[in-house]
């Protein structure tokens, strides 16, 4: 698998946040580990928890990459059409979603380090355009197969 130039940005946003998480370690600082609906603190944990943050955003990562590299794995009822077209169409929304998902994850790692303050509303909007532009894709994918 070779990088090209669209990759660069979720994997900035993973460096980014083995940054923090290594800064945050040599601070010593404890890390918040939940946040109720309110925003308020509810739990704290130690900085090396923090680490698995990374982690998880290189999983996701993958996961998401090879779900945009093969799109005819996803399409088990056959009701998206398996043509160039439809495959670059699946692409771009694959981007976007794993680009806001690594935003997201970075964002919370920023809140985790208590370098920012957690916004509810910045967490949820975002939340709501990722299953928004999900259920787009498959909508508009589901819609050139009628046509």
């Amino acid at each position: 698998m070779e990088l090209n130039k669209k990759e660069v940005l979720p994997i900035i946003l993973i460096i980014a946040s083995l940054i923090i998480a290594i800064y945050n370690q040599s601070v010593g600082n404890n890390i918040i580990l939940h946040w109720d609906f309110v925003g308020n603190i509810t739990s704290e944990g130690p900085s090396e928890i923090l680490f698995i943050l990374p982690i998880v955003m290189c999983l996701v990562y993958y996961v998401l990459l090879y779900n945009e590299e093969h799109p005819e794995q996803i399409n088990r009822i056959k009701k998206i059409p398996n043509n160039i077209k439809s495959n670059n169409t699946w692409r771009k929304y694959w981007y976007i979603l794993r680009t806001l998902t690594m935003l997201l994850l970075l964002y919370i790692t920023i809140c985790s380090a208590k370098l920012l303050i957690l916004s509810n509303i910045f967490v949820c909007s975002l939340l709501l355009i990722l299953i928004y532009l999900l259920f787009a894709a498959l909508h508009i994918l589901h819609k050139k197969t009628n046509i």
